[in-house]
């Protein structure tokens, strides 16, 4: 196969956000064209982009002269890094957990556990080719520190484990061709 600078892509945010978080148990859209319904925007992601991690370990084993006769995949997981810029209640929500932020945006922080939620990550390539990632259960991993100043965003990054399904699938990725 020849080389073909067209499959080069560069991945820009959609016009009403990128990343889409919604409650446990939503169904996930099937496509890069399917409507988002009951997903909520988290708003704007910082330039770093969404970073999708797949880790496999493996574990060598060896004959009795020292010799590796095979090799098996020991473990394997998935994760999403993103750093969202806006500090508002969806945000908020995913750093310190839903029953953690009341009504007025303040928050509680505290050792509950975060509940797992869906996420959708939609995103416009060169040629207006359509990627969105589809991850069924994203559960909180660890954030970064907080840090408040007046020389930049409000924000923290945050490192999701992305849990696979009952289908046995951490994530899911679409394309589409532009319309």
């Amino acid at each position: 196969m020849a080389n073909n600078a067209d499959n080069i892509q560069m991945m820009r945010p959609m016009v009403d956000g990128v990343a889409y978080v919604a409650s446990k148990g939503t169904a996930l859209p099937a496509s890069a064209t399917a409507a988002l319904t009951s997903f909520n925007s988290i708003g704007y992601v910082s330039e770093d982009g969404v970073e999708l991690t797949i880790n496999r370990t493996k574990q060598e084993l060896k004959d009795m002269s020292g010799s590796v006769c095979v090799t098996i995949q020991s473990e394997h997981s998935v994760q999403v890094k993103l750093k969202p810029l806006e500090w508002n209640d969806l945000v908020k929500k995913e750093l310190f957990g839903d029953g953690n932020v009341d009504a007025s945006g303040n928050v509680k922080i505290n050792a509950v556990e975060i509940e797992e939620k869906p996420f959708v990550f939609d995103m416009r390539g060169r040629g207006g080719k359509l990627i969105r990632v589809c991850v069924p259960r994203m559960r909180l991993n660890t954030h970064d520190a907080i840090v408040f100043k007046s020389s930049g965003a409000l924000a923290a990054g945050i490192t999701y484990d992305c849990l696979p399904d009952s289908n046995g699938n951490n994530a899911y990725i679409y394309e589409a061709e532009a319309q």
